[in-house]
């Protein structure tokens, strides 16, 4: 944690000269020494700058075991990145970037997840990230559509009160 910490220091005052903010992501891979939200988040209290924030990936944070009750100690606006997919079932430690799905077609608690983060009052930008190849072949427009249309349901099903 101490290396995270000087290290993001750092980082922050040279992108501080170009108003330039950064996000620090944990990585829910086995061999990976921030797998996990609650120790992101620690590092980024830590570091305290107020252009260090982290990324949830909510891929990263199924992956590394994290807890959704952790996402209620995080400070929303230390969430500077929010990145929604989907993951197939498999056991966590042999997951991989290519075993990304679109949002709703997987085992992540997305609804879990996304409700957390509205009782926090996290309402910025939701972004999807997808690694699976098969994606890739997809026309663009098609690749773009499936994604909006996933995470707009995924979305209404976590966050509509009916």
């Amino acid at each position: 944690m101490t290396e995270s910490v000087r290290v993001l220091r750092e980082l922050s005052t040279i992108a501080a000269e170009y108003n330039v903010d950064l996000a620090f992501e944990f990585l829910g891979f086995p061999h990976i020494s921030v797998s996990k939200l609650d120790q992101c988040y620690r590092i980024v209290r830590e570091t305290d700058r107020p252009n260090i924030g982290l990324v949830l990936d909510t891929f990263h944070f199924y992956a590394g075991g994290s807890d959704v009750k952790d996402i209620e100690a995080v400070d929303k606006d230390k969430i500077f990145i929010f990145h929604i997919n989907d993951a197939e079932d498999r056991e966590r430690s042999q997951l991989e970037d290519a075993h990304r799905l679109f949002p709703g077609e997987g085992v992540i608690p997305l609804t879990d997840i996304l409700r957390s983060l509205k009782k926090i009052g996290y309402d910025n930008m939701v972004s999807i990230e997808l690694f699976r190849p098969e994606y890739w072949e997809l026309a663009p427009e098609e690749l773009g559509r499936c994604s909006l249309l996933s995470m707009k349901q995924v979305l209404k099903k976590a966050l509509d009160p009916a």
